[in-house]
């Protein structure tokens, strides 16, 4: 059973949830898609948000 960080529903199946990299800590947490979608629109970007988790494994494979 997977948990989504911000709306703490609990979620079955791991497609609903998108996993966000915390850089502090170096683990993982789950945000469910209406979550980042709110997030998006609201223009709420932080470093561990899931935008800086995709620019990060851009990032990481373009240098390989």
């Amino acid at each position: 059973m997977l948990k989504c960080k911000d709306c703490k529903k609990e979620y079955q199946d791991h497609k609903e949830l998108m996993p966000v990299h915390n850089i502090d800590t170096d683990d993982f947490y789950y945000i469910c898609r209406t979550c980042v979608a709110s997030a998006s629109e609201k223009g709420i970007k932080n470093r561990n948000s899931y935008d800086a988790t995709m620019k990060s494994l851009k990032r990481r494979r373009r240098h390989r």
